[in-house]
């Protein structure tokens, strides 16, 4: 099919909700506003595309709670605040994704970042101007960011408020990022402010592994003392 919008002319929304099939035109939305893929009453289920590439961006946050899937194509979110993927976020064949927030992306219990042989990225806060109580990239319990041969790179800034917990990028206890041979690389700033608190870097409760010639790369700077 023709898809929707194109790479250089993506189509301009202002919706609230999102769910869409590009076919092999593949998807390019930039949504002014929040925006959640699923939760519409009609036909269709998440964001689908054959074998095309699937971008979206929001001025404010997204919220995944129905399934992206671009088989061997690319998937690019892209929001000026959240990114929270609640559901799967899949691509196979050497497909890549890239996972871009202005403030916090949040990786919840069943969610799953995956691809075959493609890189994955994630970044959240990286220019460290979002403000409040936030860990950059957060992957929660039972959540899973993971590659078959794919090098993952997560890169999170932690928020300016003075509560607890500002991390850069923080696994919960049975959160995990893995891959079978490709390098992984967490890089964490904590944010925080006061005397006190407790803001680090990269905080790692689960699992992060990777087999074979993979390496395996921590850079962690804590917060403010």
């Amino acid at each position: 099919s023709a898809g929707i919008g194109a790479s250089g002319n993506m189509l301009s929304t202002a919706i609230n909700n999102l769910e869409a099939s590009g076919g092999s035109g593949g998807i390019n939305i930039a949504n002014t506003g929040d925006v959640t893929v699923g939760g519409m009453s009609g036909s269709l289920t998440g964001l689908s595309a054959t074998n095309s590439n699937i971008s979206l961006s929001a001025t404010s946050d997204i919220i995944v709670n129905e399934a992206i899937n671009s088989g061997t194509a690319n998937i690019i979110l892209n929001a000026m605040d959240d990114v929270t993927i609640n559901t799967s976020v899949t691509v196979t064949g050497s497909g890549t994704i890239d996972i871009d927030a202005g403030r916090g992306l949040t990786v919840n219990g069943g969610g799953a970042v995956a691809s075959a042989s493609g890189a994955i990225v994630l970044n959240a806060n990286v220019a460290g101007t979002a403000t409040g109580f936030f860990s950059g990239v957060f992957v929660a319990n039972s959540a899973t960011v993971s590659s078959t041969t794919g090098e993952i790179t997560v890169t999170g800034r932690g928020g300016d408020a003075v509560s607890n917990g500002n991390h850069g990028v923080h696994l919960e206890d049975t959160a995990a990022i893995t891959s079978q041979g490709g390098n992984i690389t967490l890089t964490g700033q904590a944010g925080g402010a006061g005397a006190t608190n407790f803001h680090e870097g990269v905080i790692i409760g689960g699992d992060v592994t990777t087999t074979g010639s993979g390496n395996i790369t921590l850079n962690g700077t804590g917060g403010s003392t």
